[in-house]
């Protein structure tokens, strides 16, 4: 949700809840907004619930009115006690059923090739020659500083060796004009 805000198209791996609606039968319309049971009758966005134990908000979806008062698979669908069926889904449910929609497309598996060579290559890089295996400092702000100077320094390791390959001048100059001196003069103390 928070990509779409700033205009961004996210080619997210699809999340798999363990209780998701459509395995009663259910399906999302993202034009209404709303989820349609499985004899047509939708369940439109209600309010937001806030879940005590997690903290965390979630979408209910209910059906209007008295409709499920006369349905025949009542019994199936929900408990007696209940007078019409809800669906509680994430607080950004339409964010991720549009994340899920583009799962398997073209786009899709071009963006995560990509994300395979850029960002999990860049991270296998940081564990296995920065020791990011095991964060050294404790608390979230010291953790994410000792990563974005991990990040740096393999950002320059990597502009370094982008500026020495395309410029023969510039490697002869680090040879002899005194850096190799002083690089083995740091490196012996």
């Amino acid at each position: 949700r928070g990509l779409e805000l700033l205009g961004i198209t996210g080619y997210i791996p699809a999340i798999q809840f363990s209780n998701p609606p459509e395995k009663y039968g259910f399906s999302f319309d993202p034009q209404l907004d709303a989820f349609i049971c499985p004899k047509g009758v939708p369940l439109t966005y209600h309010r937001l619930n806030c879940s005590k134990s997690t903290g965390k908000y979630l979408r209910c979806y209910q059906v209007e009115g008295d409709a499920c008062m006369r349905c025949p698979k009542r019994p199936g669908c929900f408990d007696k006690a209940g007078i019409r069926r809800r669906v509680l889904a994430s607080s950004c449910y339409p964010a991720f059923f549009r994340g899920h929609q583009r799962v398997g497309t073209p786009e899709y598996l071009s963006m995560m090739r990509l994300r395979k060579i850029w960002a999990e290559g860049s991270f296998s890089v940081l564990k296995r020659e920065h020791c990011i295996s095991r964060i050294r400092k404790r608390g979230i702000l010291a953790a994410t500083e000792e990563c974005l100077l991990a990040a740096m320094a393999l950002n320059l390791k990597r502009m370094a060796k982008c500026h020495l390959s395309l410029s023969p001048n510039l490697l002869f100059c680090w040879n002899h004009c005194g850096f190799q001196q002083f690089f083995c003069f740091c490196q012996q103390v």
